[in-house]
């Protein structure tokens, strides 16, 4: 059996050397905190054996969503929203400050890229709220070594610094500003304006991603404080390009970010599994598809459930409703468990089928195991914890 790596921080150019090693070794895709909306156990488990102090009860803690009243926890339904045209034209970055001093073992190298990482922070900081006055609200979040170091570049509101209220805020800003992290990583705030359908002002990414973000179309690109204050302003004043940009977001985000659409696109690229055939149409509807229908948006990964209850196996129907419709019933093309249901009713309209099972399963598999098997439970399964 052969072995697939996917990496959060893949970079071919580095990774030459393997030679045909290399078509085993892909792009996980961005990455950020997220937890499951229901209990998980594997990341109670998983809390237990490996969590220490202080990090393993609040790990705990977050495996039971009855418990989120106790301690913040980012689950997929808090994290994701659609676009909104409606926002008030404002940008906002908030960064937490690197602390160089919190290991003694670490580098001098290190410590010197923390500063500079800090200092362009502080900067950019500054020069956006210059230029853009109060249609840019952010700053350093209130840590020690921030408010040390940085006091001129705090934010305002110090509630905000937690990460609740960082969300909380988040969501009624159109524009996101970030920046590379260490070692020149995709932070976890370019993958959270992604999640919340943003436009983005970011530096350049220095890793590969998984799907068709670009530059310019996700989002704009700068190298230095001056154009992250220019491409910031041309966001803000240009409403089109804007709402163009976070519906783009929103389009990768289901396709390819969304927790169950990045673990089946792993297995997809692996070849783990097969591509479902059919789409659910059951109630319990994704945020993706929520965004398809009020957006027009082309249907991405909606073919996964994400019903709770996993109770999807009874809803399947052809993927497009209309190619049934067109069907004639008595023509050998229409499946064998649709034939017969559209019927003409004497004195009314024609009455169409409405999510007829199909009957027509390879031996052996059953329904469930064709499409629902492989999409809402295996990833319901593998997907426990925050993606990092």
């Amino acid at each position: 059996m052969r072995t697939f790596y996917f990496k959060r921080s893949q970079a071919p150019e580095r990774l030459a050397h393997l030679g045909e090693g290399l078509r085993r070794i892909h792009p996980l895709g961005l990455n950020y905190a997220v937890y499951p909306d229901r209990f998980d156990a594997f990341g109670l488990r998983r809390a237990i054996r490996f969590g220490k102090g202080r990090r393993r009860v609040t790990e705990v803690f977050r495996s039971f969503s009855v418990l989120d009243g106790a301690v913040f926890t980012p689950r997929v339904h808090l994290m994701e929203a659609v676009p909104d045209p409606g926002q008030a034209s404002r940008a906002l970055f908030m960064a937490r400050a690197h602390d160089p001093y919190d290991d003694p073992a670490l580098s001098q190298e290190k410590i010197d890229e923390k500063i500079r990482i800090n200092d362009v922070w502080a900067q950019c900081i500054r020069a956006l709220r210059k230029e853009l006055g109060e249609r840019f609200y952010g700053g350093f979040m209130h840590t020690e070594y921030a408010v040390k170091h940085h006091r001129e570049s705090l934010v305002l509101d110090r509630t905000r610094s937690s990460k609740g209220g960082y969300i909380k805020l988040l969501r009624s800003f159109p524009i996101g500003i970030a920046t590379r992290g260490l070692c020149g990583s995709t932070g976890w705030k370019f993958a959270e304006y992604v999640a919340f359908s943003k436009a983005i002002v970011s530096e350049p990414l220095n890793y590969a991603v998984t799907g068709d973000l670009e530059a310019g179309r996700n989002d704009e690109e700068f190298n230095t404080v001056d154009e992250c204050v220019e491409k910031a302003t041309r966001l803000l004043e240009d409403r089109a390009f804007r709402e163009e940009m976070m519906t783009n977001d929103a389009r990768y985000y289901g396709a390819n970010l969304r927790p169950d659409a990045l673990v089946m696109n792993t297995l997809l690229k692996a070849k783990v599994v097969e591509p479902p055939r059919r789409m659910c149409q059951c109630r319990h509807r994704s945020i993706a598809e929520r965004q398809d229908e009020q957006h027009h948006l082309p249907v991405a990964s909606s073919f996964i459930c994400t019903s709770k209850k996993n109770k999807c196996s009874r809803h399947w129907k052809e993927r497009t409703s209309h190619e049934n419709q067109s069907m004639d019933p008595g023509s050998d093309d229409v499946p064998a468990g649709i034939r017969g249901v559209q019927q003409q009713q004497p004195g009314g309209p024609e009455r169409r089928h409405q999510a007829a099972p199909r009957t027509d399963v390879s031996p052996g598999h059953s329904r469930a195991h064709v499409a629902h098997r492989c999409a809402a439970r295996q990833i319901g399964r593998t997907h426990r914890g925050p993606v990092r």
